[in-house]
């Protein structure tokens, strides 16, 4: 065809159908076979799919976003400024995934250990690696530096979002005497302070830990057959 052509109702091809110019679609379609896309396509509009995207050696661009596929199982999520999975359920990132601006997730399932690299501050051309600790709640730490008035105690004032975002359940706080050794002890957290006690004008480190509201997850999840894992 050399001009345009307009489809208004129903149409089935059942050969080969070759466009050497610019196509505009602007109803439903619905492909049950293969489709080789060559050339550019925009897509204007929202795309859902109902089946696998498979990538071979090409990559799909988006702005900072590059999606590609580095090897057989592997793939790659790489993006230069803000990447932001939001999904209903936890977003699995089981490949090489690399973030160098920031990463925003509702929900992320990381499956090993979880590692990040940082430039080495005292050897440049080096990176530093740091992994994270692993525990069965979804956890926050607070810490601090306090000294013990003339009374021998002392009030810990902690941020004031602290209630707001952290369960009243399951709350600690650890102390511990700066220099030599002395008895301390402190009350539970309650509208987001605490009282430490110990001798008169000594100093004394505490940490508070606590859980977060909203962060409940399942500690034990059966592996679907059909998805690849490792043991440990």
């Amino acid at each position: 065809w050399d001009g345009l052509v307009y489809f208004n109702g129903p149409t089935t091809v059942r050969g080969n159908f070759g466009t050497t110019g610019s196509a505009t679609i602007t109803g439903s379609t619905t492909i049950s076979g293969d489709l080789d896309v060559t050339g550019e396509t925009t897509l204007a509009a929202d795309v859902t799919l109902n089946a696998d995207l498979t990538l071979g050696s090409g990559r799909i661009l988006a702005g900072p976003l590059v999606i590609d596929r580095l090897g057989p199982q592997a793939g790659r999520i790489a993006a230069s400024a803000v990447l932001v999975l939001d999904a209903g359920n936890a977003i699995a990132l089981r490949a090489d995934t690399v973030v160098s601006g920031v990463l925003v997730a509702d929900g992320l399932d990381v499956d090993g250990p979880k590692n990040f690299r940082m430039a080495h501050p005292t050897k440049p051309g080096y990176w530093l690696r740091h992994g994270s600790t692993e525990s069965p709640v979804s956890g926050t730490e607070y810490t601090g530096r306090v000294k013990l008035g003339a009374d021998g105690s002392a009030v810990v004032t902690l941020p004031e979002y602290f209630e707001g975002l952290n369960k009243p359940e399951g709350r600690t706080v650890q102390l511990t005497p700066v220099g030599r050794p002395f008895a301390v002890g402190a009350d539970d957290v309650v509208g987001g302070k605490f009282t430490v006690y110990g001798t008169a004008g000594r100093e004394v480190f505490w940490l508070v830990k606590a859980e977060r509201f909203g962060g409940d997850f399942a500690l034990e999840e059966l592996i679907p057959a059909e998805e690849p894992h490792e043991e440990g």
